[in-house]
């Protein structure tokens, strides 16, 4: 059931730099160890400092998903891996685990990473609700697991990086991406911006995925009433947040609710 290998000497995979259990610890033969934390995560980056969203815009991200605004997303990924028997799974910028915890169900285990500390730590709270899920502090371009080890990789609203989910998917596995469509938000945007403009769809960036085939692209598409406290939770989670100015974001301090166009592209790709 174990598939990772230490991060430090991972370049050349033998059973030396396997990882395994040793009480409270991951440990390989060269006895390179990462703790379980408490919360029963583990963190496999050499950096002791935080990488990733921090804990506000993390928490921002948690108390919207509660919400259930993305359930419609999360119940079309779950469908997706149950109808292609799926029993084990990685999720790479899996977050505080709202859509792996569902997925999770009826798998044989699942992996979660990312390279967020708080966001792994809110995820990894819920482990005795969730037994079928590990999770680990790593980045999705450098995934100390072993290599053809997973049926099914997991991108959602990620960074995907090509050799390395190929190089982790079983042959004849397969990749989902979840990206933004271009009319995502759109309202939002209008309100905010004097020119808004529509997302870059991800049709462009195809090529980055040449190791892959395209067998599925769907588009999830539906209207929700958000109020207030959540519209600003939503913000402080996308993007725009980062590149907002002040005087932008308060545009938002007066409004009530606003009916938004939430939307999603879902690519199913399988190993060429």
């Amino acid at each position: 059931m174990n598939k990772l290998i230490s991060p430090v000497c991972f370049q050349k995979e033998n059973k030396e730099n396997e990882l395994l259990i040793f009480n409270k610890s991951y440990k390989c033969i060269k006895n390179h160890s990462f703790d379980i934390s408490k919360e029963n995560y583990v963190n496999l980056l050499n950096s002791k400092t935080n990488a990733g969203d921090n804990q506000t815009l993390i928490s921002a991200r948690y108390n919207f998903l509660l919400k259930d605004y993305y359930k419609p997303l999360r119940d079309k990924i779950k469908e997706i891996v149950d109808s292609v028997n799926i029993k084990t799974l990685i999720d790479c910028g899996c977050g505080t685990g709202y859509y792996l915890e569902e997925i999770s169900r009826d798998l044989d285990y699942a992996y979660g990473f990312d390279i967020s500390k708080d966001a792994i730590k809110i995820a990894s709270k819920k482990h005795n609700k969730y037994k079928k899920i590990t999770y680990f502090v790593s980045s999705s371009n450098n995934i100390p697991v072993k290599s053809n080890s997973f049926d099914c990789l997991l991108s959602v609203f990620a960074p995907y990086f090509n050799d390395e989910f190929n190089r982790i998917i079983k042959n004849n596995g397969y990749l989902i991406v979840i990206s933004s469509d271009e009319n995502h938000l759109i309202e939002l945007k209008k309100l905010i911006y004097d020119n808004p403009y529509l997302n870059e769809h991800i049709n462009k960036q195809l090529d980055k995925l040449e190791s892959f085939n395209l067998i599925s692209n769907t588009t999830l598409t539906y209207k929700v009433n958000i109020p207030n406290e959540d519209l600003n939770n939503l913000f402080m989670m996308t993007p725009y947040y980062y590149k907002t100015k002040e005087s932008d974001y308060l545009k938002l301090k007066d409004i009530d609710n606003l009916l938004v166009t939430i939307s999603f592209n879902i690519k199913v790709f399988t190993t060429k």
